[in-house]
């Protein structure tokens, strides 16, 4: 889950569904299912509000829209490389890196900018 400059608070949840909800109100934005991504684990949000989504399954990133559409894959893991699970972060200055963990170790596999 991450939180956007205006306070809502973005989420995953199993079943390809991604949430964004006002934090101070309770209020839903979207619940909205995203085929493109069966098991969504992690989203962060890059500076333009679009939503960043790591998904277990396919072990892809994927860009959504602010309000919740799929644009885009992103990364896709290369094969070969075992993870416990696929992160994402964004910095600053925009820069996408992308992560997994391996027994406990976190590994940058690639920063996207």
């Amino acid at each position: 889950m991450d939180i956007t400059e205006d306070g809502e608070l973005v989420c995953s949840a199993l079943h390809n569904t991604i949430a964004r909800v006002k934090v101070d109100t309770g209020t839903i934005v979207f619940n909205n299912s995203v085929p493109q991504i069966p098991e969504p684990r992690g989203v962060a949000i890059a500076s333009d509000g679009s939503i960043l989504v790591t998904d277990m399954i396919k072990r892809t990133l994927h860009l959504v829209s602010p309000q919740g559409a799929w644009t885009k894959q992103l990364f896709s893991v290369p094969s070969g490389v075992h993870r416990d699970d696929l992160l994402c972060s964004v910095s600053m200055d925009g820069t996408i890196c992308v992560c997994v963990t391996l027994r406990g170790s976190v590994y940058i596999l690639d920063c996207l900018h």
